[in-house]
């Protein structure tokens, strides 16, 4: 289960639904959860953190205002993989996208989803898209 970056994570938050739907996940055969960004505080307020070592992209006062998030597992590192769920913040998508896949068993090398093409730019008739013939 991936759960992307959250523009504003207050709303998903509010919905009860969400909370009580993750809360169903806290068990040992539960799915791959990852979540990078502000999405950990879903899982947080799930109780999916609370043995977790994890990291993420929120302010660092949302600690403060969200007791529920268990700070003392917060990692600062790029990826945090720990019970069988892979938290990142926004900025190591690429980092991200790999342990999550390396996760589902998909064979990815290190240098995927890096930059498609840099050494010159792209043609408007490359980027003009037709279905086959």
């Amino acid at each position: 289960m991936i759960l992307p970056g959250i523009d504003n994570y207050h709303v998903p938050l509010a919905d009860s639904r969400n909370v009580a739907f993750l809360r169903q996940l806290n068990t040992t055969s539960r799915p791959i959860i990852a979540a990078m960004s502000s999405s950990p505080v879903l899982l947080a307020k799930a109780g999916l953190l609370d043995q977790t070592q994890f990291t993420g992209g929120l302010f660092e006062e949302t600690y403060t205002k969200k007791p529920f998030i268990p700070k003392q597992n917060l990692v600062r590192q790029p990826v945090v993989v720990d019970n069988g769920i892979i938290t990142s913040s926004f900025q190591f998508f690429r980092e991200f996208a790999i342990t999550a896949a390396r996760a589902c068993g998909i064979e990815v090398g290190d240098a995927a989803f890096g930059p498609a093409r840099t050494d010159r730019p792209y043609t408007p008739a490359e980027l003009t898209y037709h279905y086959p013939d």
